[in-house]
């Protein structure tokens, strides 16, 4: 259910492509996370360490519209969906509020994500600054993820999330206690995503991302449910430290 951004560059029909239009209500089941790093011109305040970029599809209540939803660590960015087709690629195209991206399908009928597409124009700073380095689609679940706790995958460190107010703390050996989730988060419209500000001395901004079992991340850990977090510094468009992969601590 992904593809890297490594995809070909061909835009004519593959042979296991399946050309039909993809609609907004089908890609509102998804939802797309990508990786920035900085390109090798950026200024160095925006640092060497990846950003995550995420987007989602909700419809307007009492509509046939959709919104499309981009959101990192700093916060969320919205716009009316707007759809092409190109029937002699079977590429559908949705905007969004820095470029586009482009979709299709596999043999199967089963949407791919190829990439995203950004406006020459751009002046958003993961345009200027930034290249994608891999880019996957997930479906997204009805579960509650955020009344659990996270540990790292390869090494030290503990997340915990609780629903009913809103809550999370991380901490490096052991798991946060009831009374030490302190720090609020923001589930916004998504239940796969969520931002959270910390209140230590720097004020990082966070950004939560699920995997739910099944997806996996860069074709690995498919066998769990897992947590990627992104975390920036509150003023500077930079990330602090590497992406954090996280494993429902069971």
């Amino acid at each position: 259910m992904f593809t890297a951004c490594s995809s070909s560059d061909d835009d004519s029909p593959q042979p296991e492509q399946v050309a039909k239009e993809i609609t907004a209500e089908e890609l509102s089941d998804y939802v797309i996370i990508e990786e920035y790093l900085p390109k090798a011109s950026a200024p160095a305040e925006y640092g060497d360490k990846p950003i995550l970029m995420t987007a989602y599809l909700l419809k307007i209540v009492g509509s046939n519209q959709f919104l499309i939803f981009n959101m990192d660590s700093h916060g969320t960015y919205q716009r009316e969906i707007q759809t092409t087709y190109d029937a002699s690629t079977g590429i559908t195209a949705v905007k969004m509020f820095f470029g586009y991206y482009d979709f299709t399908r596999d043999a199967s009928g089963q949407i791919v994500v190829i990439k995203s597409r950004h406006n020459e124009d751009s002046p958003q700073f993961i345009s200027k600054y930034f290249d994608s380095q891999y880019i996957q689609l997930e479906k997204r679940t009805l579960s509650i993820y955020d009344n659990a706790s996270y540990k790292n995958i390869t090494g030290n460190g503990y997340y915990r999330f609780r629903v009913n107010d809103n809550k999370w703390r991380w901490k490096e050996n052991t798991v946060p206690t009831d009374v030490e989730l302190t720090w609020s988060y923001n589930k916004y419209d998504s239940n796969n995503m969520w931002l959270g500000g910390d209140s230590g001395s720097e004020k990082y901004k966070n950004l939560f991302v699920i995997i739910p079992k099944g997806n996996g991340w860069k074709g690995q850990h498919k066998d769990k449910d897992l947590l990627l977090i992104n975390t920036m510094d509150q003023f500077i468009y930079k990330a602090v430290g590497d992406i954090g992969v996280y494993e429902v601590n069971n």
